[in-house]
């Protein structure tokens, strides 16, 4: 192993985080007299045109509101990322303050002997995080930020398959802040519960039984009977809920509804084999005479 093998297996998520935060919220470039951070030249020239401070003047209210704020020193800002989740809320904000500054470069012009060498340092560190954490920046086709998201193969297959709105639900719903919000998850499957229901009626005639069949019956159980597509529409009213749902715990929802996920996933690999696969076998089948 030489030494820069050495450096990287020493890659400690929440250390490179907070040095990132260093360069946004804390360091001073060299500048034109105006002696400020990264983050208060937002302050002063973006944050209240950018969409996503939803209102917010201040970068201590935005922190604040995300539990991050350093109210022991507010010269720090932001407090060192305590846990993974923290890192990664610091992570998608981050990169999509820098993402809109980079828009707005004239901004910072007043700020910076080089306004553009500060972007290409900083995403430096950014991409050098994104990859070595296994994540993958996806953005988002209405809202239009980027969300950060584990590379999985799997689902970047199906993603590709789909329409871009679907594959955005697919991609939001294994976001890392998702973790422990069973509620979030089960919005993200009524949505995608719309685009399984036909598929599956489609599937269940055409299969009657074996793996593709029970595939599509065990969904359709799930996505009908925990409050995803029945029988009660309004998810938010536990009275209506069976009986027995009553008395689910948070980490039972999330496992049935993270099953309900992954089947979703295969559910749209079997519908990828029929549409795609299967036919590029079958031309391939016919040039070299397999089927005789």
């Amino acid at each position: 192993m030489d030494i820069f093998e050495l450096l990287d297996n020493k890659f400690n998520l929440c250390n490179q985080v907070d040095g990132l935060n260093t360069m946004l919220f804390r360091d001073r470039p060299l500048s034109y007299g105006a002696d400020c951070t990264f983050a208060q030249a937002f302050e002063k020239k973006l944050l209240r045109s950018w969409e996503y401070s939803m209102g917010r003047l201040t970068f201590k209210e935005l922190f604040s509101d995300l539990n991050l704020y350093e109210h022991s020193n507010p010269k720090q800002v932001v407090k060192q990322p305590e846990n993974e989740q923290q890192a990664y809320l610091y992570l998608q904000l981050g990169i999509n303050m820098l993402f809109y500054a980079r828009e707005n470069l004239d901004a910072f012009r007043e700020y910076y002997w080089d306004a553009h060498k500060f972007f290409m340092e900083t995403m430096k560190k950014y991409s050098y995080i994104v990859d070595k954490a296994g994540l993958q920046l996806v953005e988002h086709t209405q809202k239009k930020y980027s969300m950060l998201v584990p590379r999985n193969e799997k689902i970047r297959t199906v993603a590709e398959n789909t329409d871009k709105d679907t594959a955005i639900l697919l991609y939001e719903y294994t976001s890392l802040l998702l973790k422990g919000n069973y509620k979030k998850k089960r919005e993200i499957l009524k949505l995608l519960a719309n685009k399984i229901e036909p598929m599956s009626k489609v599937y269940r005639a055409k299969y009657q039984s074996g793996l593709g069949f029970d595939i599509f019956k065990d969904l359709d159980l799930i996505l009908n009977n925990f409050e995803i597509r029945h029988p009660n529409m309004d998810s938010k009213i536990e009275k209506n809920y069976k009986e027995a749902l009553i008395k689910y715990t948070p980490k039972e929802w999330e496992e049935i509804y993270d099953t309900a996920y992954q089947m979703i996933l295969e559910a749209f690999l079997v519908d990828n084999y029929n549409n795609v696969y299967s036919k590029i076998i079958q031309k391939h089948k016919d040039k070299v005479g397999l089927n005789k």
